[in-house]
């Protein structure tokens, strides 16, 4: 009996390891959601297109979007999204995203139109950095593009 008591008490100590490994699991799931850049326009005003990919076993849910872009290393804008979506297991949803620019933004994205005229969507480099937030948990972004 004295055994029994012994071997229930130790088991207590390590039942925290059930739920620790299951949480562990799905962040781990989570963290391996992707962020794909697709494309980038101007007209008729500035955006960007991402494909956001769910690769694990069940459907993801985007809450919301927060991400600071940068062309050619200058700061130009800022995207955030709140809509939320579900991308369905081992799926893809693709979205198209407004970047409300700043002031500085506007005059680098002007220079760069007058600058490069047809060509401002060649040979250009995009950063995005900032945050995803799938199923509760926020997921960084740091994600750099060259456009031939």
């Amino acid at each position: 009996m004295v055994y029994f008591v012994s071997y229930i008490c130790k088991v207590k100590k390590l039942i925290w390891i059930i739920p620790a490994a299951l949480i562990a699991f799905y962040l781990f799931q989570r963290s391996r959601f992707n962020f794909r850049f697709v494309g980038f326009k101007v007209n008729p005003k500035p955006s960007i297109t991402i494909q956001l990919l769910n690769p694990s076993q069940v459907p993801a849910l985007l809450q919301s979007i927060v991400l600071d872009v940068y062309l050619k290393g200058a700061s130009i804008g800022t995207i955030t999204n709140f809509n939320q979506l579900t991308i369905p297991s081992n799926g893809a949803a693709n979205i198209s995203l407004d970047i409300s620019l700043n002031s500085f933004g506007l005059v680098a994205l002007a220079t760069t139109i007058i600058k490069d005229g047809a060509n401002v969507t060649k040979n250009v480099a995009i950063d995005i950095i900032g945050t995803v937030n799938v199923d509760g948990i926020s997921l960084p972004v740091n994600e750099k593009y060259q456009i031939n």
